[in-house]
């Protein structure tokens, strides 16, 4: 599989994924696929759950960090969201809107295979 040279280099220029050298930053940019919203438009959404972990970093624009309606952050260019109920499985703790035309990066993470990587493989008797 060929990996756009451009998406690797953005993604070793992350903070969340600084010190990433070759493969390593080709496969993490395999599995990353471009989004791309609206201002206004809700990224995630506070107590909304999953299966499926989405981690999104953003290559341009900005969003807002809500909880219960409470603005607490804003997040730009090289910041990352998502990754807390990857982590303990449970709904989103925030909304995250865009405040401006927002390009993100996604990845998404099952958590079963972070949790519990041998889960995934078969328990039959060597």
């Amino acid at each position: 599989m060929t990996v756009d040279r451009t998406l690797v280099a953005k993604v070793q220029a992350l903070p969340l994924f600084a010190g990433l050298t070759g493969k390593c930053a080709e496969q993490i940019a395999a599995e990353m696929k471009p989004y791309q919203f609206d201002s206004g438009e809700a990224v995630i959404v506070e107590d909304d759950g999953g299966r499926f972990g989405r981690l999104f970093v953003i290559l341009e624009g900005t969003a807002t960090v809500t909880i219960g309606g409470r603005e607490v952050a804003t997040y730009g260019p090289g910041d990352s969201f998502g990754e807390m109920s990857v982590l303990d499985g449970k709904p989103r703790s925030a909304t995250v809107t865009a405040t401006s035309a927002l390009f993100c990066l996604l990845i998404e993470i099952c958590r079963t295979l972070v949790i519990d990587p041998a889960h995934s493989h078969s328990t039959g008797s060597r």
